[in-house]
């Protein structure tokens, strides 16, 4: 089994080298049954075949669009406003959406709300 916490990982080759569903198998061929959590957890498996095929797809129009606005973007956004209670449904005038909190602190700091 593999876990994020090195104390579990002692002895254990952490050069991953492919990872499939639940599974990861490093560089001696070895393969463990994936725990991670975190950052590194993936609710839909390592390699998922619908994943890869989608990202394949977005890759061939555009890439790195972390900082630009884009219509896959923006579409999950509209519909949180359709589904934004009274008080606050097509009351939205700001749209963020960094990588990470701390991006959205920043940002918040940076624009004096």
């Amino acid at each position: 089994m593999c876990h994020s916490s090195n104390r579990f990982q002692e002895g254990l080759n952490r050069n991953a080298a492919a990872g499939g569903g639940s599974t990861l198998r490093d560089v001696d061929g070895n393969t463990y049954i994936d725990s991670m959590a975190g950052i590194a957890g993936l609710s839909v498996g390592r390699s998922n075949p619908y994943v890869v095929d989608a990202v394949k797809r977005h890759l061939e129009k555009l890439t790195h669009t972390l900082d630009i606005s884009t219509h896959e973007r923006i579409r999950p956004v509209e519909k949180l406003v359709e589904m934004a209670p009274a008080g606050l449904k097509g009351n939205s005038r700001v749209l963020f959406g960094g990588p990470t909190g701390s991006d959205a602190i920043q940002g918040a700091f940076r624009s004096g709300f």
